[in-house]
């Protein structure tokens, strides 16, 4: 099996197939607020990565004539391409 394949897997053999999320305590990096290491296959790793910006990011809301409508910092599909391009 080549190393594509393995990363495909249910069961990621590869030791390496790893992503460290950090959120830091504004721009000088002393103090995380939260951080995270995840293994796996590259489809949990990716679903993984977007939970914990999706847990780490401010929500907000925008005043509709007809009540409101929840806005999140970034867009899912930003996250998603960035965390995609990075890979």
């Amino acid at each position: 099996m080549t190393n594509a394949g393995a990363l495909l897997a249910d069961d990621c053999p590869l030791w390496q197939s790893r992503v460290y999320c950090t959120r830091w305590d504004g721009k000088d990096k002393s103090d995380a607020i939260n951080d995270a290491e995840f293994t796996g296959n590259i489809l949990m790793l990716l679903r993984e990565a977007i939970n914990f910006v999706k847990s780490n990011t401010r929500n907000g809301w925008e005043k509709l004539p007809n009540g409101r409508k929840n806005k999140h910092e970034y867009a899912e599909r930003a996250v998603l391409e960035a965390l995609v391009n990075h890979s």
